[in-house]
């Protein structure tokens, strides 16, 4: 009779438990204390796994009911998990990888140790040193994630944090004025400006408003009687250096005779101007100590002096050839010094051409004036390291002179009116019929 009872209690037990797992809500509700307990102590080893965010839940299930459905839930979905728990971590650490990251320069207060701070930043907040700084600045560049800048900017010993900027050298101007007078035909000078590698053996003194020394040009302001800073500071000789010999190294411009050495003889002063005493003191000191053979540009010009125009005369007989602008009074050539002294072999007086080999209307003209060079929108240097464009027979003057350095450096025994002579042979006649001239070529030297 025991071993009955046993066998219905077992009977009735799998009964009920099979209820409560099928009942609707009202039915669960009546279930007795008795059986929740059962139930409860039936299902507490399945306890250990719990259901995940998907799976059902009731809000008017009792206790006994939602332990029950949580078993249930759990029994049928434990092979499922545990078989997705290693791509959740895969899913994270791949996430993690692809963090998005932009380069900065992070730079530190004084009294900071910058290996320190870049290496605590490199644990903590995961950036990715690129390169510690320790003298100029104190700080490190990096890769550092987008949701980490804000913290490191918030690190009392960070000064500032900056985005890293590009840079890139400063590419090389070849000036159209220098590209023309450099190439005849397919022929081109021997320097061939713009390919990186022409210098050229020879000196050249610009009598002018001083040079400012920078990379460049080689050479400067080699003496000053005119007063004020011994440099150029108001850059009109600077820019005519640049167009005589601008080094060809791949920045600002390159010059008609590339790396010649520019001497920069100061008669100018800030604004420009002088006196011809002023100009007579320069060509004095070049013939004193100027270096033989060389060649003289004045890119100025005034009323026509005698005692300047005696120093020129002296110059040229000592040695130098002379290249002067012819003006930019749409005048005649003739009337200023010193342009006027054209008519003398061994000095060049140069006027002015636009890129389209025609003549500037502006430039002064008539039989003083030797050859013609470019002279509008000249692009050169300033006395800061940058570029400006110039108009005028001021550029036309050392493009001429460029081309004389050229000739000189090929063979140093030319005087100066041989010099004139092969300059006048080499150069290209422009113009129509009823006015034709020559302008300067250095595709022979």
């Amino acid at each position: 009779m025991p071993a009955r009872r046993l066998v219905v209690a077992a009977s009735s037990l799998a009964a009920i438990l099979s209820m409560l797992v099928a009942a609707p809500v009202d039915a669960a509700n009546r279930t007795t204390t008795t059986t929740r307990r059962r139930a409860t102590t039936t299902t507490e080893p399945t306890r250990t796994t719990r259901t995940t965010a998907a799976e059902p839940r009731s809000t008017s299930t009792t206790g006994t009911t939602r332990r029950a459905t949580t078993t249930t839930a759990n029994a049928s979905h434990s092979t499922t998990r545990r078989s997705t728990a290693p791509t959740r971590a895969s899913t994270t650490s791949s996430t993690a990888a692809k963090r998005p990251t932009k380069n900065y320069i992070v730079v530190l207060k004084k009294g900071n140790r910058s290996s320190v701070v870049a290496e605590e930043h490199r644990r903590t907040r995961k950036v990715k040193i690129q390169k510690v700084y320790g003298h100029a600045i104190r700080g490190y560049a990096a890769d550092i994630p987008d949701d980490e800048i804000d913290a490191i900017k918030k690190d009392k010993r960070v000064d500032y944090v900056a985005r890293t900027k590009p840079m890139a050298k400063l590419e090389q101007t070849l000036p159209w004025g220098v590209e023309k007078v450099s190439r005849k035909g397919d022929d081109w000078s021997s320097t061939r400006p713009g390919d990186g590698t022409g210098t050229v053996n020879m000196d050249v003194y610009v009598i002018d408003t001083g040079i400012a020394a920078q990379a460049d040009l080689v050479g400067g302001t080699d003496v000053n009687f005119r007063g004020g800073p011994d440099t150029d500071c108001d850059g009109h000789g600077t820019h005519m250096a640049g167009i005589v010999g601008a080094a060809d190294n791949g920045i600002g411009v390159v010059g008609v005779a590339p790396s010649v050495r520019v001497h920069g003889v100061k008669v100018l002063d800030c604004g420009g101007k002088g006196t011809d005493a002023h100009a007579v003191a320069g060509l004095d000191w070049v013939v004193q100590h100027g270096a033989r053979p060389s060649v003289i540009t004045m890119s100025f010009g005034g009323p026509i002096s005698a005692p300047f125009d005696a120093a020129v005369r002296r110059a040229v007989e000592a040695g130098f050839a002379v290249f002067a602008a012819a003006g930019n009074d749409h005048a005649n050539a003739c009337n200023s010094s010193p342009a006027h002294m054209g008519e003398m072999d061994g000095v060049i007086t140069v006027g002015a051409t636009t890129d389209r080999d025609r003549l500037a209307p502006f430039s002064n003209g008539g039989p003083c004036v030797d050859v013609y060079a470019p002279g509008v929108s000249i692009p050169s240097l300033t006395p800061t390291g940058g570029l400006a464009l110039a108009t005028g027979t001021s550029a036309s003057a050392p493009h001429a002179a460029g081309v004389g350095a050229l000739a000189k450096a090929a063979n140093g025994g030319l005087l100066p009116a041989q010099l004139e002579a092969q300059i006048k042979q080499h150069a290209v006649r422009i113009g129509g019929a009823r006015r034709s001239v020559l302008r300067v070529s250095s595709a022979e030297f």
